[in-house]
């Protein structure tokens, strides 16, 4: 009973395998998708709030704006 309780019982259970079950999908096809137009009107206002951390304030140069096209050159 000891070794049971440990863990260590002489006839261990054999593992049986576990068939994989296929994923289920729906036999009906899906309806089609309407064109529901826009999900907000137009004419709402768009807001565009940028905020700098303290490190990038002391010194914008050292830094550049994540998805920022750069500035070309200017011919001279």
């Amino acid at each position: 009973m000891l070794l049971m309780l440990q863990g260590l019982d002489e006839h261990p259970k054999s593992q049986e395998p576990v068939a994989e079950e296929e994923p289920r999908r729906s036999k009906a096809a899906s309806p089609p998708r309407s064109d529901a137009g826009p999900r907000w009107p137009a004419d709402l206002p768009v807001v565009e709030e940028v905020i700098d951390p303290e490190p990038v304030k002391g010194c914008p140069e050292a830094w550049r704006h994540i998805g920022e096209e750069p500035k070309p050159a200017a011919a001279g």
